[in-house]
């Protein structure tokens, strides 16, 4: 299980800003397993599958030269800005 707090901490590795706009439920906002790999400095893979319990949000804080969002299951909704 990852709470908000687990976001968060996401969030400060890799410069996302989280949104939970409903935070009355349980504190658990996704089960599932998230494995991090630094593949040499300035490169990460983040690998993760998981199944939302509450609904969030995340921007990136900062720009990425490269992301790759490969979703197998479900609906994620992207915005460019």
């Amino acid at each position: 299980m990852f709470t908000h707090q687990d976001l968060l901490a996401f969030g400060r590795r890799y410069a996302l800003d989280y949104r939970f706009p409903d935070c009355a439920g349980s504190g658990n906002i996704l089960q599932g397993q998230v494995e991090e790999f630094r593949l040499r400095p300035g490169m990460q893979l983040v690998c993760s599958n998981v199944r939302v319990i509450e609904p969030y949000e995340s921007s990136s804080l900062d720009p990425a030269p490269l992301n790759i969002i490969i979703v197998l299951q479900g609906r994620v909704s992207l915005t460019l800005r």
